[in-house]
């Protein structure tokens, strides 16, 4: 299945049906899984090495981050085609569609640097400088600003969206991956959970002081907070790990495929994606029940997921 499958031959059928998209870092391909039969759907061919995945808004592209040709390929979502490959530099990792869709953002570890590209006219506008080796990228509960995960500076860069500069940096005791947030009804944030690389844990930042106010220890990879405010969860070696919040009692713990890594949840809450890149699977899970109900192998070294509704 390494040449394009049929995602659906009808436009409008496959706009109709949600589809989750990984990148198979251990192969030249994203893989589509069918979000209501849980079964893959098709694949489409990118270049080699492919690190994340967006979906434009209009869903009708695919963004994807590559490190075999430094580069980002935009792919027709409905054809499987390429439209282009956009050169971007050294290293290419997480991508981050900005909130009314008009510029794609890239973490350019090999460089140094965060990349604004039109997402209209596929040209790179801007290069922000963000710390050394950036990594994970995280749009604010209020969709005005990102954050920067910098692991060779062990830093939070806060970037504005819309005038695409560094804001202010919180530093982080360690070397930051990914982040998940903490925030109330108002979309005010209280506190950041900052993944920490090799396995040293999640650090609490305190986002008003800038500053760490705890520390969850053990092995993590990925964080996401639920849409209800109610839950963190975690990816570890083969396992989510669920805490109630505020008060971060460890409420469940959900076995998952060996080497899990990204965590994203649906847009409805009731499920959770996470990829497993030991196992090369994708997991489904029932947020309510904290029950994996679907592992789905989608190929080698399954990294970044993106959903399209």
């Amino acid at each position: 299945m390494h040449s394009f499958l049929l995602l659906l031959a009808c436009a409008s059928l496959l706009a109709a049906q949600e589809r989750f998209y990984v990148a198979d870092s251990g192969e030249s391909k994203v893989t589509a899984v069918d979000g209501v039969t849980n079964r893959v759907a098709g694949e489409v061919p990118v270049s080699a090495a492919p690190q994340a995945v967006a979906v434009s808004i209009d869903g009708r592209r695919l963004f994807v981050s590559n490190e075999g040709k430094n580069a980002v390929d935009v792919v027709d979502r409905l054809t499987g085609k390429l439209v282009r490959s956009i050169p971007v530099g050294r290293r290419p990792g997480d991508v981050l569609l900005a909130p009314e869709g008009r510029k794609l953002f890239v973490a350019v570890r090999g460089m140094g640097e965060v990349q604004a590209i039109d997402t209209a006219t596929l040209e790179k506008e801007k290069s922000i400088f963000a710390g050394k080796e950036p990594g994970g990228l995280a749009v604010t509960p209020d969709r005005t600003r990102m954050i920067v995960a910098s692991e060779g500076d062990h830093k939070l860069s806060v970037v504005n969206i819309r005038t695409e500069s560094v804001e202010f940096d919180i530093p982080v005791n360690g070397a930051p991956v990914a982040v998940a947030f903490e925030n109330d009804k108002s979309l005010v944030i209280h506190r950041l959970f900052v993944v920490l690389a090799g396995d040293a844990g999640i650090e609490i930042m305190d986002y008003a002081q800038r500053k760490s106010s705890g520390h969850l220890p053990g092995a993590a990879h990925g964080a996401a907070a639920s849409p209800d405010r109610r839950t963190l969860w975690t990816t570890g070696a083969d396992a989510v790990e669920v805490y109630a919040l505020p008060e971060l009692k460890k409420i469940a713990t959900v076995p998952v495929g060996k080497g899990a890594g990204a965590i994203l949840f649906t847009a409805d809450g009731k499920r959770v994606l996470v990829t497993s890149e030991t196992e090369g699977t994708l997991s489904v899970i029932d947020a309510a029940k904290y029950r994996e109900i679907a592992r789905i192998p989608v190929g080698k070294g399954p990294r970044g997921i993106a959903i399209a509704e």
